[in-house]
Formats: C-alpha cells, sequence, structure tokens
C-alpha cells in the first residue's frame, strides 16, 4: 500500500554518464537478442568510456554468439581486467583464452575458473572445464578427479561431465574405472551424438590400456635385459681377473726359475685370454659359412677381429636397440663397440670374437 512506501529521502541519486546508461540499455538489447541494435549502442558506450565493464562483457557475448572467438575473447579479457563480477565472463575468457595467445597463460585459465565457481557455485561447466584443464596437463590429478565429479553431480544428465570423470580416470591409469564409468554413460545417451562421443572415448580408451600394456612389457622385457647384461658383464668381469691372476701368478713363477732350460731363448708364454678392445666399426666382412671380420678403429690405429660363427657371439647391449630382423653384417657397421676376444699370433686379425658389447 501507499503507506508502506519508504520515504524517497532515504535513497541515493545520482547523474548516470551517457557511457553507463548506452551500455545498460545495449546489453538488454543483447539479452534481449535484438543484436543489430545492440552492437552500435555498446561500441558507442566503449568510444565514450574504454573502461566501461559491462559494455566489454556484453560485446563478449556478442561475438561468442555470432561465433568470432578470437574478438570475444578480447573483450572477456578486458570485461575481467575491469573487475567483472559475472561468472559467465570469467568462463569464456578461461575457456577462449587461447584465441589470444598473449592471454594463454596456464594460471590465468585456472584463475579465471576459479573465479567463475566463486560467483557461481552451482555452475557445473566451470567445474568440468577446470577438471580438464589440470588433466591436460597431467597436474593436480586428484582435486581434477573431484571437480570433474562435482560438475557431474550438479548435472547428472549431461553425458559429457560423466565423460570428463572417465577422461580424469583414464589419465590416472585407472582404466577399467574409465571405461566402466562410459559405458554407465553410454546406457543412459539419449541421442545419436552422445553416442557417438561415448563410442570415441571407448575406443580412446582401448588403444589407451593396449599402450600401457606394451610399455610395460618393454620395461619387463628392457629389465630382464638389462639384467642379463650385468650378469653377462660381471662374469665377463671374473673370468678377465681370474685370467690376469693366472698370468701373475705364472710370471712369479717364471722368476722363481733360475735354470736356462726352463726359459729357453725365444720362447714366449702363452698370450692372455680374454681381452677387449674398444672402437668404432670401419667395416664388417663376412664370408660362408658364418665368418666374420670386424675392422675397427681404435685412437689412432686400426685393429681386425674375427669370428668362424658369427651365430656363436654373444651380443649384448645397454641403452641400444637392435633391430628385429638384427644381422651382424649388415646393422653392425658404424657402431661403437666393447669387443671380448681371446688373441692370437700370426694371422692378420688379433683375435677371435667372443662378446660384443654395442655402446653407441
Amino acid at each position: 500500500t501507499l503507506s508502506n512506501i519508504t520515504d524517497e529521502k532515504q535513497y541515493a541519486a545520482r547523474m548516470v554518464p551517457e557511457a553507463e546508461a548506452l551500455a545498460a540499455r545495449g546489453d538488454f538489447l543483447m539479452h534481449s537478442q535484438r543484436f543489430g541494435e545492440a552492437r552500435p549502442m555498446l561500441e558507442e558506450a566503449l568510444r565514450l568510456d574504454p573502461n566501461q565493464g559491462l559494455a566489454q562483457e556484453s560485446l563478449g557475448f556478442y561475438y561468442f554468439r555470432q561465433g568470432d572467438r578470437e574478438e570475444a575473447a578480447k573483450h572477456f579479457s578486458a570485461a575481467v581486467r575491469l573487475d567483472s563480477a559475472n561468472y559467465l565472463a570469467h568462463f569464456y575468457y578461461a575457456t577462449l583464452s587461447g584465441a589470444n595467445p598473449e592471454d594463454a597463460e596456464t594460471d590465468n585459465v585456472e584463475i579465471h575458473l576459479r573465479k567463475a565457481i566463486e560467483l557461481n557455485a552451482e555452475f557445473a561447466p566451470a567445474y568440468s572445464s577446470l577438471a580438464g584443464h589440470y588433466a591436460l596437463r597431467g597436474i593436480k590429478m586428484e582435486e581434477a578427479l573431484q571437480l570433474a565429479l562435482k560438475a557431474a553431480h550438479l548435472e547428472p544428465g549431461v553425458l559429457v561431465h560423466h565423460v570428463n570423470v572417465a577422461n580424469v580416470l583414464l589419465r590416472m591409469e585407472r582404466v577399467d574405472e574409465a571405461v566402466h564409468v562410459a559405458q554407465r554413460a553410454l546406457s543412459a545417451a539419449q541421442n545419436d551424438q552422445d553416442r557417438s562421443m561415448i563410442d570415441s572415448f571407448l575406443l580412446q580408451a582401448s588403444r589407451y590400456q593396449e599402450s600401457l600394456a606394451r610399455r610395460k612389457r618393454e620395461e619387463e622385457e628392457f629389465a630382464a635385459s638389462q639384467k642379463r647384461w650385468e650378469e653377462e658383464r660381471s662374469r665377463r668381469e671374473q673370468e678377465q681377473k681370474a685370467a690376469q691372476e693366472t698370468e701373475r701368478q705364472e710370471q712369479v713363477a717364471a722368476q722363481k726359475e733360475s735354470k736356462p732350460r726352463n726359459s729357453p731363448a725365444g720362447a714366449s708364454r702363452a698370450p692372455l685370454r680374454h681381452l677387449i678392445v674398444k672402437g668404432k666399426v670401419a667395416e664388417v666382412t663376412c664370408g660362408p659359412p658364418a665368418a666374420m671380420f670386424v675392422a675397427l678403429t681404435s685412437g689412432d690405429k686400426s685393429v681386425t677381429l674375427h669370428a668362424d660363427n658369427y651365430f656363436k657371439i654373444d651380443y649384448l647391449s645397454l641403452g641400444w636397440k637392435p633391430p628385429d630382423d638384427f644381422q651382424p653384417c649388415q646393422h653392425l657397421a658404424g657402431l661403437t663397440l666393447k669387443v671380448t676376444y681371446n688373441p692370437v699370433k700370426g694371422k692378420p686379425y688379433i683375435g677371435e670374437i667372443l662378446s660384443i658389447e654395442v655402446q653407441q
């Protein structure tokens, strides 16, 4: 009733600047979908006052609806810089920042999605986008999962939120849970677009699961190969130490011998077995049935080694994976090798190859 009207003196009155009035009228027209009338009014407001936040915000929505993401991002950027209190302005700025390279900073995306949530705690897309933002970068994954679950809880009928939950689980390598969530969403799908989206995710999950299984096998194979290599290296080192100890004992025994007949002139001791040479392969020559000559460049000299049967050589590697169709006569050329061999005399090569370790 008229008797309940408060004394008008209690209300503050002020003159509304023309830019502010134009921005308010343009914003109303824009949200009334009278875009042709709204745009010139909003542009005039910005001409009069470039810091008119409402006009920047409304033009952001205008260009977004027109499909001009880059122009929309510029206006949303200006709006949030002017401290917009519209949660949608912060949300669209964060999601469109990739269209404006100078604003595409990871921190800004997180800050403004969180601001959108602060301004409207019931706005599910902000939770979902922040979860996807973290998952894409592989950071804060537990928080990403909780954000994705929150979005699905707020809008249970929007299946993209459930697929987002599944995607976060997939990035956490919780593949079985991800597939379970996606399959439940598929059973609830009501249209071909949702079914196609979920089928695409399930195919991605299947491929990712195969990739994880393959990676696990490769890691196990590499670990087993490393173990064999370490065991073989240890065995070779023990053999070499034993050979050196035998040579040392022979030298001591020879020094104790005083009779010339025990050390005839020109006689030579048996050469040390299991020597090692390192070098880069200059040439590999093979001949029937399975003989192989390997020419190495070691320092400033070249040496040649021989094998009667290259199938009986122990091949080792660390950090180098041989081709599936590995053929020593073809694939050793140009590599750096550590060759363990038995030395020989009177031959055009220095020794018989026992093992080859590829070092490069």
